[in-house]
C-alpha cells in the first residue's frame, strides 16, 4: 500500500494538532511536525509521542524566509528518511479533513499519476502587485522579535521604503550558461526537489535573494519554468 508522509508545521493548540494526526493515520501514513521556536514544544512532543518525528526548530514569522526554511527542514527529513513515499502532503496544525482517512487514500490511489500543485509565474505577470514580490525587497520579516505589533509596524514601514529606493531585483532567474528561468510561487519541482534535498546537483531551490510573496505569501517556495518544461536544472 502507499505510504504518505504529512508535513506539518504548528504553533498552538498542541491537543489538536493530536486529533489531526489521528483523522489521518491509517497506518500507512507519517508524520513530520515543526514547532514554531517562539513557544514550548513540550505539550506537542507529550501529545504525539511515538508517533512523529520533529524536525529543527525556526523562529517563524508571517511572510519571512523562515517559512521556507521551517518547510525545508520537513522536506528534508522526508527525503532522508529511506522511505519511499507516494505522496507529500502538506498541511497546517489548524487544519481538519473534511474527507475520512480511506476517502483521501482512496483518492489519491485513483490518481498516483497526478502531482497536485500550485504554480503562478509572477515574471509573465502583468499587474504590478505581483511583480513588486519579486522585484522588490522585504526587510525586517524574519526578527526575532516578541512584540508583533512593534515588528509589524516595522515590516509596513519598510515595505514602502523599499518602494520608494531605487534598488530592484530581476524579474527572472539567470543560470549557469545563459538560461533565463521565470519565477513562480506556489509548489515545486518534485525531480529538483529530490535532487536537491539528496544532495545531488548544482544550484538550490530555495533563495532568500528571489523570495516570491503574496503580499505576503505564506508558502515562499520558488518553482522554476525550466522544471516545469522537464528540462534539467
Amino acid at each position: 500500500m502507499m505510504r504518505i508522509a504529512y508535513i506539518l508545521s504548528a504553533y498552538t493548540d498542541a491537543p489538536h494538532l493530536r486529533r489531526l494526526v489521528d483523522a489521518l493515520d491509517d497506518g500507512w501514513a507519517d508524520f513530520y511536525v515543526h514547532i514554531d521556536r517562539k513557544v514550548d514544544d513540550t505539550p506537542f512532543r507529550k501529545q504525539l509521542a511515538g508517533r512523529a518525528t520533529f524536525v529543527p526548530r525556526h523562529w517563524i514569522s508571517w511572510g519571512g524566509w523562515e517559512q521556507v526554511e521551517y518547510q525545508r527542514e520537513l522536506l528534508k527529513a522526508v527525503m532522508q528518511s529511506g522511505v519511499e513515499y507516494g505522496r507529500v502532503v502538506c498541511l497546517s496544525g489548524q487544519d481538519y479533513p473534511l474527507w475520512s482517512r480511506q476517502a483521501i487514500r482512496s483518492y489519491f490511489e485513483a490518481h498516483a499519476d497526478k502531482e497536485f500543485i500550485m504554480g503562478m509565474n509572477l515574471t509573465r505577470s502583468g499587474e504590478a502587485r505581483f511583480l513588486r514580490r519579486v522585484t522588490h525587497y522585504h526587510p525586517f520579516r524574519d526578527l526575532p522579535w516578541r512584540n508583533s505589533w512593534l515588528k509589524n509596524k516595522l515590516v509596513v514601514a519598510g515595505r514602502w521604503l523599499m518602494r520608494l529606493l531605487p534598488w530592484r531585483k530581476p524579474v527572472c532567474v539567470m543560470l549557469q550558461g545563459g538560461r533565463e528561468v521565470d519565477v513562480y510561487f506556489g509548489g515545486v519541482c518534485p525531480l529538483r526537489l529530490r535532487r536537491t534535498m539528496s544532495g545531488e546537483g548544482g544550484g538550490t531551490l530555495f533563495s532568500p535573494q528571489l523570495r516570491a510573496q503574496r503580499d505576503v505569501h505564506t508558502d515562499s517556495r520558488l518553482q522554476f519554468s525550466l522544471c516545469r518544461q522537464g528540462h534539467p536544472l
